[in-house]
């Protein structure tokens, strides 16, 4: 920037000899005059979208990994579910959810602008633009309902004289809110995107997110409808192992199909609803290079390389059934989720990854949390360029998998008091893809097995146990203290709301339970 600026005092102090005077034009556009295009809402679009990279997502990883009991961290204080008011991660993840849900609201506001002349073609017909940012905003207030409870509800661009008076809202209206916007987005969607606009939202990742938030509503029914929506669109499906000899060598293809999920060779895949994109970008700034980039920053933070020192507990590992097929010694889920001792190490620059080939030794890597493993699910082959080290990687971030989709609706259908039929035989399909043999009934400790192994250490965990908790009469037996023991009821099922908004709501907006 210093160079930028630089070159310009110098062209301008050569033009001064041509001219007495030198006229500048502000080129930064207004709003007025911003929004006049289909392409300028599809601009728009891409500033609503990019809130769930590293400026969202990082901070959201960091506090949901280290709170999972199947993890632990070198800081306790997070593991411990010591949150702060001031916790720098916390805010972030509060603003940016608002920034992202800012940025929709923009749209919204400026979209109905009948000067604009839109297309029937996506991406810029006006329809398709509002069903993606009604996605993104539902998305938004999603995680602001399930993380900060009962914040501000904020559904337009505030005015001036709405500036430090937002109260809470409640969270029925939260769901409110985004039932509204994900119905509409998905009449509005398309099912499926050109190779050209991959990433963008469709009515598979509306009807999916929508069923998500009936789930923690515990409106099972409606949760169903959504869930159905998703299946019978025959968008999707469970990446299944292929050239099964029923041997011993199909090991390594149960490993492969499942691994698929979390590969950067395999992003966007049939099994995807919906993903966070990014791409092996090493960017701008030279001292870290992931912050100004279009890669993901979670290999720096929680790969063997990265800055923190996370694991999965031995307690975890002891969750894969045992044995798995084909003479396997245990489900190969569990070869897919954690590195065990002996694992061969590989990267995806094999020639420039200096652990290429060696043993994983949890003691050489993990120094700090010593549990006999380490995180493989997201890092295997692990991301290294020797530009940038372990910046800017290009796997995808998959926020919402259609297993996840097969496993909530067995879910909702054991609460609807149905231990057979469909839901057992979606949650017995997500286990033959990995070749584990059929359950014969649905039970809360089969649903949360499942769920346990098939999703662990993708930051849905505490999530389920707190939702799991928090249903009617805790008909399931779910005490979260019983797997973190530093839990306190009534306070860490959700965050503070960072000290900051709170005294700039001027006492109008109240603190969470307990901080």
């Amino acid at each position: 920037m210093k160079n930028k600026i630089l070159i310009f005092i110098i062209f301008a102090i050569l033009g001064s000899g041509c001219k007495k005077s030198l006229e500048l034009t502000p080129t930064t556009p207004t709003a007025a005059s911003f929004y006049t295009t289909p392409a300028e809402f599809n601009d728009a679009l891409t500033a609503a979208y990019s809130p769930l990279q590293t400026e969202f997502g990082l901070p959201f990883q960091y506090i949901y990994y280290q709170a999972d009991d199947d993890i632990v961290s070198q800081f306790a204080m997070y593991n411990d579910l010591n949150w702060l008011t001031t916790d720098g991660q916390i805010q972030s993840i509060y603003y940016y959810l608002s920034v992202g849900v800012y940025r929709c609201n923009i749209i919204f506001q400026n979209i109905q602008n009948p000067a604009v002349q839109f297309t029937s073609a996506s991406p810029y017909s006006k329809n398709v633009i509002i069903g993606q940012a009604e996605f993104l905003r539902a998305l938004y207030d999603f995680y602001f309902s399930i993380c900060f409870y009962e914040p501000p509800l904020i559904n337009h661009v505030l005015q001036p004289n709405e500036y430090g008076i937002q109260k809470n809202s409640t969270q029925k209206a939260f769901y409110s809110s985004i039932a509204s916007d994900l119905t509409d987005a998905a009449s509005k969607l398309p099912a499926s995107w050109g190779s050209t606009d991959i990433g963008r939202a469709t009515s598979g990742a509306a009807w999916g997110l929508l069923g998500k938030m009936y789930m923690y509503a515990q409106n099972w029914d409606s949760a169903e409808i959504c869930f159905n929506n998703v299946i019978n669109s025959g968008q999707y499906s469970l990446i299944q192992p292929t050239g099964l000899t029923n041997t011993k060598s199909d090991s390594i293809l149960y490993i492969s199909a499942y691994l698929q999920n979390f590969q950067a060779t395999h992003k966007n895949n049939s099994e995807s609803l919906f993903e966070v994109q990014f791409l092996d970008d090493i960017g701008t700034n030279g001292f870290l290079p992931g912050w100004l980039a279009a890669g993901s920053m979670l290999s720096a933070y929680f790969s063997l390389d990265g800055y923190k020192n996370i694991a999965p507990r031995s307690t975890y590992a002891s969750q894969f059934e045992s044995p798995g097929p084909v003479g396997m010694l245990y489900d190969p889920r569990k070869y897919g989720t954690v590195f065990v001792n002996g694992d061969i190490m590989i990267g995806d620059n094999p020639a420039e990854y200096p652990l290429q080939g060696l043993p994983f030794e949890d003691k050489n890597y993990m120094t700090i949390v010593d549990q006999g493993f380490g995180v493989k699910k997201y890092y295997y082959p692990q991301h290294y360029n020797k530009v940038d080290i372990t910046q800017a990687d290009p796997d995808n971030w998959r926020l919402l998998r259609y297993d996840d989709i097969l496993l909530m609706y067995a879910e909702a259908d054991l609460q609807l008091n149905r231990a057979s039929g469909t839901g057992l035989q979606y949650l017995n399909s997500v286990r033959a893809r990995s070749g584990m043999p059929p359950i014969a009934i649905l039970t809360p400790a089969a649903i949360m097995h499942e769920r346990q192994v098939e999703l662990g250490l993708e930051c849905l965990r505490y999530h389920d146990l707190v939702r799991w908790s928090l249903l009617p009469n805790n008909s399931w037996g779910v005490s979260v203290s019983n797997y973190i023991p530093t839990f306190v009821k009534g306070k860490n099922e959700y965050l503070p709301i960072p000290q900051y908004e709170i005294d700039y709501m001027n006492g109008n907006l109240k603190q969470n339970p307990g901080y």
